[in-house]
């Protein structure tokens, strides 16, 4: 039953709002993937220091 003056959603705007969230969800994956990297690093750079000794 259609209701007078009710709009149902088309595909272009669950596309639109598909395609809005994209840049957002790329960027999170970006901040995520970096900061594990960065994580990564950090926790390699202690144990190498423990294991070899510090210059500092």
């Amino acid at each position: 039953m259609r209701v007078p003056g009710a709009s149902q959603p088309s595909i272009n705007d669950v596309t639109s709002a598909h395609g809005a969230a994209a840049p957002i969800i790329s960027i999170m994956l970006w901040i995520c993937c970096s900061s594990l990297i960065l994580l990564f690093g950090a926790e390699f750079t202690k144990a190498q220091a423990e294991t070899h000794g510090s210059r500092a």
